[in-house]
């Protein structure tokens, strides 16, 4: 398109070049969705990634998390990523932990993402008391107040052959629904993914769905990439996680991917460039006529 309105400027029809430049910005902004913010990625987690990611530094995690992020414990080696779960330093110095008892790592993605599909590879840690998410988390991160939108894929470590899957809208609480693996999670790398579209959502595993949801209830907010491994608070959660022992845990990503959903034009803009088309053909052949 772009190289064909750079040959019609060169060319007698100028001006019909400019009303057509005139339609496509005009359309643009109309067909493109409100989810667009950011663009498709594949991250191997070879090393990390500046331009794609934050790694959580200095914050102390809300209740029921127990851990206080340290940029220290999401490292990269051997083509992986690691989020690492342990008491250093906070058993020497706790302020270093923001105040908790326990560090970890939180990576976090730079941009928002909106309807798309959200991909992470990885091990699961375990251990009692202990969790690992992927998700898109609307709203902000790490304060008391919680999510406004979210999406989720959990495993806590008493029991990795179980994923969680949860979301939370503005037309719906805190909804967690729990599915058999088959599988030990961490034993071995799997896929989990969810793919969300305008009113539909759907989670899959190694590429089998194992879970959707359609409706008025589905999130409908842009968020940003979340992946992290926290320890439960004592007394507050742990009849469902277990008592986190201090015993270290350790997740490993091996590859995290959003895949957003192609805008569609709507009929309405769709017709409009049609139309203008038809009346610059109109014109170009009145003006021949007229020429001859």
């Amino acid at each position: 398109m772009a190289k064909a309105i750079r040959q019609l400027k060169d060319s007698p029809m100028k001006p019909v070049a400019r009303t057509l430049r005139s339609l496509v910005w005009l359309l643009l902004p109309l067909s493109v969705g409100a989810h667009a913010a950011g663009t498709s990625f594949v991250d191997e987690l070879d090393a990390f990634d500046s331009s794609l990611w934050t790694r959580t530094h200095g914050v102390a995690a809300p209740d029921p998390l127990d851990v206080g992020w340290r940029s220290s414990h999401v490292s990269f080696g051997s083509s992986e990523m690691s989020l690492r779960l342990n008491t250093w330093p906070c058993s020497v110095a706790q302020e270093q932990c923001s105040g908790q008892p326990n560090a970890s790592g939180q990576l976090v993605s730079n941009d928002s993402y909106g309807f798309g599909t959200y991909s992470a590879t990885f091990r699961a840690a375990s251990g009692a008391g202990v969790v690992t998410d992927f998700m898109k988390y609307s709203g902000t991160l790490n304060a008391a107040t919680g999510p406004t939108d979210l999406i989720g894929m959990h495993i806590a470590g008493n029991d990795t052959s179980t994923l969680f899957v949860s979301y939370l809208s503005s037309t719906a609480g805190l909804t967690t629904q729990s599915i058999a693996l088959g599988f030990d999670a961490s034993a071995g790398m799997h896929t989990y993914a969810f793919s969300w579209v305008a009113g539909s959502l759907s989670w899959s595993v190694d590429g089998q769905s194992v879970h959707t949801l359609s409706g008025i209830d589905v999130p409908d907010e842009q968020g940003r990439i979340v992946a992290d491994v926290w320890a439960v608070e004592s007394g507050s959660a742990t009849s469902v996680l277990g008592s986190y022992a201090r015993g270290g845990a350790t997740a490993t990503f091996d590859a995290i991917s959003y895949t957003t959903v192609s805008p569609v034009p709507e009929p309405a803009p769709m017709a409009m460039l049609f139309a203008g088309l038809g009346v610059l053909g109109w014109q170009q052949r009145r003006r021949a006529r007229t020429l001859a």
